[in-house]
């Protein structure tokens, strides 16, 4: 017979020994004025030490031996899974359905602090006062390997669960208080593999984009606009080299002499426009003594600088007209000696308009040759 029996808490223990069975047997004993032997307590107690050593035992000594019915309760406040064999979590289930460790601080930073001294009891962080085990994310570290998950405490240190690089890597913070901070969240950015306080750790405010510049290898600019970071980058283009040219304003184009820069089309004509060109032109022979007039229509608008005539021999006088009007200046007189006459009124002229030279006082002139030299408006 087992020594319980019954339904509790009801339950009756019943041990045969010697006469004595049942539910009575020490009453029995005691009413046959029978003493209680030893024998009685050793029986008793190895039926007791039996059915304790078969229980369940909270530093798992025994296992059970068949499927475990729990009446519709549930195990609470267990740990955190490590094996495929160990029973999940909520919490981590949670996380791993969404592929993110979401975490809840009361606190974030809003810039550079000095851990040590900013995360104390009493401590003033975005408008709240801390308190001894809050925890705060500390995400605006002027060395990023600092920044990370902090308990606050005399010495404020990291958060256990938060005391690994990876732990950090795709982790969602959410901040409950705080006048910048309070509601919002906070996504990692770090890939998996770096090292605590060595590699950058990286949160960025959901809803936000990228700061310039993106950390790349060997290329990071430290700039914090896209214009700066160009600017770092760009390389100035030569003759012999690949690079960024700035484009030059007309008066630039028109000057000529940067060579750094690069033309425009409208640059270019405004320097053609400018630039002082001239027409030549010959008679050739030995020309009579009598007057000449040689007519020129002229396509563009500009201006006339000055006026050149020469001959192999002999002499006459050059006047140049723009249609009527006669340049300002002194007529060219005509000789085996080059003269130059310059003009500095009437002497512009629109497109359409003819250019009239007429040459006279001729004497025995010898292949007679003309310069005329303009600026295009």
């Amino acid at each position: 017979m087992a020594p319980w029996s019954g339904t509790p808490p009801n339950e009756t223990f019943s041990r045969t020994t010697g006469l004595q069975t049942g539910s009575s047997a020490w009453a029995q004993t005691e009413a046959a004025s029978r003493g209680i032997e030893s024998s009685d307590h050793d029986t008793h107690d190895t039926d007791l030490a039996n059915g304790i050593n078969a229980a369940l035992k909270k530093d798992g000594g025994n296992k059970p031996t068949a499927n475990i019915d729990m009446g519709g309760f549930k195990f609470t406040n267990h740990g955190s899974p490590s094996s495929d064999t160990d029973v999940a979590t909520k919490g981590y289930v949670d996380d791993t359905a969404t592929g993110f460790v979401n975490a809840t601080v009361r606190a974030a930073t809003t810039a550079n602090i000095t851990i040590s001294s900013a995360l104390n009891n009493g401590s003033s962080l975005d408008g709240l006062t801390l308190a001894t085990n809050d925890r705060v994310l500390v995400k605006d570290q002027s060395t990023a390997s600092q920044n990370g998950i902090y308990v606050v405490g005399v010495s404020p240190a990291r958060a256990t669960d938060f005391d690994t690089y990876n732990a950090h890597v795709a982790s969602i913070i959410n901040g409950s208080e705080g006048t910048t901070n309070g509601g919002k969240s906070f996504r990692n950015t770090n890939n998996a593999g770096g090292t605590l306080n060595s590699t950058s750790i990286n949160y960025l405010e959901f809803g936000t984009t990228l700061t310039l510049p993106v950390s790349v290898a060997n290329g990071g600019t430290g700039q914090t606009t896209a214009s700066a970071a160009f600017s770092a980058l760009k390389q100035a283009a030569t003759t012999s080299a690949t690079g960024v040219v700035e484009l030059a304003t007309t008066a630039e184009t028109i000057t000529g002499t940067d060579t750094a820069r690069a033309v425009t089309p409208a640059g270019v004509k405004a320097a053609l426009d400018a630039y002082v060109d001239c027409a030549s032109g010959m008679i050739l022979g030995t020309l009579q003594a009598r007057d000449y007039r040689i007519v020129i229509n002229l396509p563009f608008a500009g201006t006339i600088s000055s006026t050149t005539t020469r001959s192999v021999s002999g002499t006459g006088t050059a006047t140049f007209k723009v249609n009527t009007t006669a340049l300002g200046g002194t007529a060219n007189s005509v000789s085996s000696t080059e003269q130059t006459q310059a003009h500095g009124s009437s002497n512009t002229f629109a497109s359409g308009d003819d250019l009239v030279i007429t040459l006279s006082s001729v004497s025995s002139l010898v292949d007679l040759s003309f310069t005329i030299k303009f600026t295009r408006s």
